[in-house]
């Protein structure tokens, strides 16, 4: 499930949601702040969206592999937040558990380092940024 993208006012106070298309579909909401300007939403979408994946896969088998088109799928989303987050010494330690030599040759990556990796993408690239409605 995505992490809470927002807090907004509701009845009786504030209303956390997990719900990234809620976030997305809020009328009138803007970002706040020079974060926000460059915030990389759609590395967190595809981030937030492989932790889910992997998640059920590693929940289902622990030892389940991660290969053939999946494989440059989650090169791609490491990629992503690479050009995202340049000079994150997370992405140096993220290429030495998957590299792309691994991906290239198709060698099959295990779920669980896979989702391990996932989720340190994910808190490099940290929370969505309030929006103001």
């Amino acid at each position: 499930m995505a992490q809470k993208a927002v807090r907004r006012a509701g009845q009786g106070g504030l209303r956390a949601t997990t719900d990234v298309s809620e976030v997305e579909a809020l009328a009138g909401a803007v970002p706040c702040g020079t974060m926000a300007r460059n915030f990389p939403y759609e590395a967190k979408r595809q981030t937030v969206a492989l932790v889910s994946t992997l998640e059920v896969l590693t929940k289902r088998d622990p030892e389940q592999e991660v290969q053939g088109i999946a494989l440059p799928v989650l090169d791609a989303v490491i990629e992503m937040v690479r050009e995202a987050l340049p000079d994150n010494p997370i992405m140096a330690a993220a290429r030495s558990i998957i590299s792309a030599e691994q991906i290239a040759s198709g060698e099959p990556v295990r779920a669980a380092d896979a989702l391990l990796v996932a989720k340190q993408l994910d808190a490099a690239i940290g929370h969505y940024p309030p929006l103001v409605a």
